[in-house]
C-alpha cells in the first residue's frame, strides 16, 4: 500500500521497526508551564489593582466590544487585535499556549483519566457553527446595525488604565459557576475542548484566521500512518487523517498544541509554512464523515441551544453570554440523549448504560429525572426573562411616550411594565439588583417618590456598590427636605464611585447649603488627590474653593480645566463667576458669553451675561442675550423686568409696546412682557393692571 505526500509523490508506507504505544507528550510539561504563567501574569494584574487602586484595564478579547460600542480603545482590544494578526500568520496557537480556559478543560481532563473516566468527544454538524455565529452577534452585529440606524461610529480614544478593573467581570458565585460548567460538565460531557468546540466566540474568529495563516502541523514522507498523533491531541483532531489526505493538519480545531509532532515515532510530523489553505485540498480518499446525531436530532440539538441561550443570557442579570453559551450547549445534549432514551434500546454515555435491550437503567433514570428538572428550570426562567424583559421595554417606552408629550399614554404604559416586573420580583427564584431599580425609575416617572425611595433603599441595602440607586435615593431624600440624609447617602457614593457622574458636585453643593464647607472642601480634596485625572473632579475642587472663600485657588484649578477642556461651558460659566465675584467685569462676561455660546440652550450662562452686561451698562448685549429666554420661560420675572429695561435703554421701547400689545391678546406671554414695557415708559397704573391679572389667575 502507498500513500501520497501534499504534492502527490509516492509515499512508503513501510518501516523495519513498529512505532510501539504511543508516549506521553513531553510538549505537554512546556505548554503546562505557558498556561501557569498566564495566570501568574493575571494574579499579578490583580494584585497590582488591590495594592494601588489602578491598574491597567483588563487584558481580555470580549473588551474589544467596548472599544467597537462606545469607542475606547482598551488593553483587550489591542490584545485581540494581535492575537488575530498573529494568528494569520502562525495559526491557531495562542488558544493551545495561553488561554485560561483551555487550561481549565486540560486540567479537567487529566483529573477525569486518573478516576478512569475518559471523556468521548461530541460531534455535531449544526453546532459546530456556533463560535462563529456568537463571534458574529458579539463583535460585528452591533457595528452593523449602527450602520443601518444611521448612528455614526464612535470617536475613538484611549483607555488603558482603570480604577474599576473587576466591574467588567462576574462576581464570585458565577466566576465559580463558569468554572464547573466550562471545565468539568462541559468536559465530561461534550469531551476535551467542548467549550472551544461548541462555545467559545474568540475560538471562532480564530479558527476563521487559522484557514488562512500559512503555518500549519505538516507531514514528511517519514509517515506511515500509525495514529499516534491522532491518539495523542487534546483537540479532538483527526491528525492522522489530515496529514494523509492533505499534507498538513487544516483542520481549524487545531491548536498547535505540538503534541503531536512529539510523539510521532518516526518524526514525520512538524510545524511549518507554505501557501495558505483558503479551502481543503481534495480527498486522496473519499471518506464518510461519522457524526452521533441524525438530522432530525441535529435539528433538535439547534433548537434547544438556540432556546436555552435565549433564556439564560443574563438571567437574572447574573448569566454572562459566555457561560449562557456553554450552558446551552449542554441543555442541548441532554435534552436530544433524554429523547433517545424513549425511543433508543441502547443508549450510552462515558461507560454508563442508561437503557439496555429497550429498558431504561437506574442511570438513565436519574439522566432522565435530572433532565426534567432542568426543562421546567429553563421554562420557569424564560417566563421570569418574558417578564422582565417586556416589563422593562414598556418602562422605557412610558417614559419615552411622556417625553414625547403624551403624559396619559406614557403613564399607561410606564403602570403596566411596573406591573410585570413586580410579577417578575415575585416570580423570580432570587431579585435581581437592577431589577429593584427598574422598578424603582418605573414609580420615580410616574411621581410615585414613595414607592421610589422605598425600592430604591432595597436596592442599595442588597448591593450596596448600586451606584445609581445609591445617587436617586440620595436626590430623593434630598427632594423631600431631607439633605442631612442625602449627604450621607452621597458621601458613601463618592467613597465608592468618586467619578459617578454629578455624585460629587452634588454633594459639594449640600454641604454647603448645610453650612458643611470645610467638610465639603476636605472631601473634595481628598477625591482631586486620589483621581487627579478625573476632569470634572478638579471642575468641583475649583468650585467649592471659590465658595470657601478661596477665589485665587480656584481661579488656578478652573484655568487648569480649560487648559485640558476649553470647550467646556461649565468651566467658562464658574470662571465668570468668580471674575465677577472679584469685580472683574470684562474677563467675566467673556467667559459668561463663552459658556452661553457652548452651551447655548443653558438658561444660566445668558442670564448671567445678562447680569453682568448690566452692571457694563452694554444693555444690547443684555436684550441679546435675554430674548431667547423669554418664549421657553414668558412669565419669569428674573428676565423679562431686565429685558424690558434694555429694550428701553436701546431706543426699541415704542415698537415693543406696540407688538405686544397686538399679541397680548392672544398670547399671554406677550402680554406678561407688556405689563413690563409699560412700567419702563412711566405707564405705571397699566402695568399694575396687567400684573393684578396675572396674580388674580394665580389665585384661582
Amino acid at each position: 500500500m502507498t500513500q501520497r505526500t501534499a504534492k502527490g509523490k509516492p509515499r512508503s508506507s513501510a518501516h523495519p521497526e513498529p512505532c510501539g504505544s504511543v508516549r506521553p507528550s513531553r510538549r505537554g510539561r512546556w505548554r503546562a508551564l505557558s498556561l501557569v504563567l498566564i495566570h501568574v501574569v493575571a494574579g499579578l494584574h490583580v494584585a497590582h489593582w488591590y495594592a494601588t487602586g489602578k491598574t491597567i484595564t483588563p487584558v481580555e478579547p470580549s473588551e474589544a466590544m467596548q472599544t467597537l460600542g462606545q469607542g475606547l480603545v482598551n488593553a483587550g482590544f489591542v490584545l485581540f487585535a494581535l492575537l488575530i494578526l498573529s494568528t494569520l500568520v502562525f495559526g491557531r496557537f495562542f488558544c493551545g499556549w495561553g488561554c485560561h480556559l483551555v487550561a481549565l478543560q486540560d486540567l479537567c481532563t487529566w483529573m477525569l483519566r486518573k478516576v478512569g473516566i475518559r471523556p468521548r468527544p461530541f460531534r455535531s454538524r449544526l453546532l459546530v457553527f456556533v463560535p462563529l455565529l456568537a463571534a458574529i452577534w458579539m463583535f460585528v452585529a452591533p457595528t452593523l446595525v449602527r450602520m443601518w440606524i444611521g448612528r455614526p461610529p464612535p470617536e475613538l480614544q484611549p483607555h488603558f488604565e482603570t480604577h474599576y478593573f473587576w466591574d467588567r467581570f462576574p462576581g464570585l458565585f458565577v466566576a465559580l459557576l463558569t468554572f464547573a460548567v466550562c471545565g468539568f460538565v462541559i468536559v465530561y460531557i461534550l469531551g476535551n475542548k467542548g467549550f472551544c468546540t461548541y462555545a467559545c466566540p474568540y475560538g471562532g474568529i480564530f479558527g476563521l484566521a487559522d484557514q488562512i495563516a500559512p503555518g500549519k502541523i505538516r507531514v514528511t514522507d517519514a509517515c506511515d500512518g500509525c495514529g499516534h498523533c491522532t491518539a495523542t491531541c487534546t483537540s479532538n483532531v483527526r491528525v492522522a487523517e489530515e496529514v494523509r489526505v492533505h499534507g498538513m493538519v487544516v483542520d481549524p480545531g487545531c491548536m498547535k498544541c505540538m503534541d503531536c509532532t512529539d510523539v510521532c515515532p518516526r518524526g514525520a510530523l512538524y510545524f511549518g509554512f507554505g501557501k495558505p489553505t483558503l479551502r481543503k485540498t481534495e480527498r486522496a480518499t473519499p471518506r464518510k464523515v461519522a457524526y452521533d446525531y441524525t438530522w432530525p436530532e441535529e435539528a433538535l440539538l439547534a433548537l434547544t441551544f438556540l432556546g436555552s441561550v435565549v433564556i439564560l443570557r443574563a438571567l437574572y442579570d447574573a448569566v454572562p453570554f459566555l457561560l449562557a453559551l456553554g450552558l446551552a450547549a449542554i441543555s442541548a445534549y441532554a435534552l436530544v440523549t433524554a429523547t433517545r432514551l424513549l425511543y433508543r434500546k441502547d443508549v450510552r454515555h462515558s461507560g454508563f448504560r442508561l437503557r439496555a435491550s429497550g429498558r431504561t437503567t437506574p442511570a438513565g433514570a436519574v439522566v432522565l429525572g435530572c433532565v426534567v428538572l432542568w426543562v421546567l428550570f429553563l421554562a420557569h426562567s424564560g417566563w421570569v426573562q418574558y417578564l422582565t424583559l417586556n416589563g422593562s421595554r414598556l418602562v422605557s417606552s412610558g417614559v419615552s411616550l411622556a417625553a414625547a408629550g403624551s403624559p396619559a399614554d406614557g403613564a399607561g404604559r410606564t403602570s403596566r411594565g411596573i406591573e410585570l416586573l413586580l410579577r417578575s420580583e415575585k416570580l423570580g427564584l432570587v431579585t435581581p439588583t437592577n431589577l429593584l431599580g427598574r422598578i424603582a425609575s418605573g414609580y420615580s416617572h410616574l411621581g410615585r417618590n414613595d414607592r421610589a425611595e422605598e425600592y430604591y433603599r432595597r436596592a442599595v441595602l442588597q448591593s450596596p456598590g448600586y451606584a445609581a440607586a445609591r445617587y436617586e435615593l440620595a436626590r430623593r431624600l434630598g427632594h423631600r427636605g431631607d439633605k442631612e440624609a442625602g449627604a450621607e447617602q452621597l458621601l458613601e457614593l463618592v467613597r465608592r464611585r468618586p467619578e459617578f457622574p454629578g455624585a460629587h458636585d452634588l454633594l459639594a453643593e449640600w454641604l454647603l447649603e448645610l453650612g458643611r464647607g470645610e467638610q465639603a472642601l476636605a472631601v473634595v480634596s481628598d477625591l482631586r488627590r486620589e483621581r487627579p485625572e478625573e476632569l470634572s473632579i478638579q471642575l468641583t475642587h475649583g468650585i467649592v474653593l471659590a465658595q470657601t472663600g478661596r477665589p485665587e485657588e480656584a481661579r488656578v484649578e478652573i484655568a487648569g480645566v480649560l487648559e485640558r477642556a476649553p470647550e467646556l461651558p461649565r468651566a467658562h460659566f464658574h470662571l465668570g463667576q468668580i471674575l465677577a465675584h472679584t469685580g472683574e467685569f470684562e474677563p467675566a462676561l467673556a467667559a459668561f458669553e463663552r459658556a452661553a455660546e457652548l452651551a447655548p440652550q443653558d438658561p444660566e450662562s445668558r442670564y448671567m451675561s445678562a447680569k453682568v452686561a448690566a452692571r457694563l451698562e452694554r444693555w444690547a448685549t443684555v436684550r441679546d442675550q435675554l430674548e431667547p429666554l423669554l418664549p421657553d420661560d414668558p412669565f419669569n420675572a428674573e428676565y423679562v423686568r431686565p429685558w424690558a429695561h434694555a429694550v428701553a435703554r436701546t431706543g426699541g421701547l415704542e415698537a415693543a409696546i406696540e407688538l405686544a400689545e397686538q399679541a397680548g391678546e392672544i398670547d399671554r406671554g406677550m402680554r406678561f412682557r407688556l405689563a413690563f414695557l409699560y412700567t419702563e415708559a412711566g405707564r405705571t397704573e397699566e402695568a399694575r393692571g396687567i400684573l393684578a391679572e396675572f396674580s388674580a389667575a394665580r389665585a384661582e
